[in-house]
């Protein structure tokens, strides 16, 4: 299967970083909540300041945005004012909010992510190094019935890639000898089954017919005209929006009109 692009992890994630956004900013005021219920008035009002709460409706300043102030232990390292996002630090380490995240994960940025077949392909690391680092799974956008799709920081991916072959400069050297290790082998592979070929035509007294080239293509165009009238039109599924949500096991199921089934969590 052909690796899943950039486009697929967007619009595998991008839906679903609300969801998590929301759990956070509910998580942060149930805490709050919490740890002022026991306080006397005067104490509560205070402990809600300082987290950044409006201590009354009647104040002339203006509420702060929701999430964990810049002094809080799980605030973003970027902006420092919001909170990041749980399951990217479960994951990765990285504090960082959903805006942040959001803001920088182009080609490039700090917080792209990169599929397990890019981090083998372009970085070259071993299937040992990918289970060291951490990632996020998703489900295959291409079809629910394939592996889950392993998300990893481009950032943590190049930085394993760099300690293994000591600069860019000796990855893309070493990229180049494996892309023409693989060119060269393809080429003794076809030569040796032509050299086969031969032999065995030789070993049996006959000769290969000839074929013209134009006969080659006539023959070609009418094997795909015939598999084409045998093959069923493509399906493409458009999934009907009345997605369902199941709260005992957070997830998300949204629907084709043929019956097709995905179920997914929200990040």
């Amino acid at each position: 299967m052909s690796d899943i692009d950039d486009a697929d992890i967007d619009d595998a994630i991008e839906a679903q970083e609300e969801h998590e956004q929301f759990a956070a900013e509910a998580a942060f005021a149930a805490e709050a909540a919490a740890s002022t219920a026991a306080l006397p008035v005067s104490d509560a009002l205070a402990e809600l300041e300082r987290r950044g709460a409006a201590p009354s409706a009647s104040s002339s300043r203006p509420p702060p945005t929701m999430g964990a102030p810049a002094t809080s232990e799980h605030a973003c390292e970027n902006c420092r004012t919001a909170a990041a996002a749980p399951k990217f630090f479960e994951a990765f380490g990285v504090k960082a909010c959903f805006d942040c995240q959001r803001a920088d994960k182009a080609e490039g940025g700090r917080y792209q992510l990169i599929t397990k077949t890019k981090a083998r392909d372009e970085y070259l690391l071993t299937e040992a190094q990918c289970g060291a680092l951490g990632c996020i799974k998703k489900p295959n956008p291409h079809d629910a019935r394939y592996g889950e799709m392993r998300l990893y920081l481009r950032a943590q991916v190049a930085a394993a890639a760099l300690a293994s072959w000591g600069s860019e400069e000796g990855l893309l050297v070493e990229r180049e000898r494996r892309r023409e290790e693989r060119l060269q082998r393809s080429k003794r592979k076809a030569a040796a089954g032509g050299g086969a070929a031969g032999a065995r035509h030789i070993k049996r007294g006959g000769r290969a017919p000839e074929v013209a080239p134009e006969a080659r293509a006539a023959a070609a165009a009418a094997a795909a005209k015939a598999l084409a009238r045998r093959a069923p039109p493509p399906h493409e599924h458009a999934f009907l929006p009345d997605e369902t949500y199941n709260a005992e096991t957070d997830e998300w199921t949204k629907r084709c009109a043929c019956g097709f089934e995905v179920v997914y969590e929200r990040c």
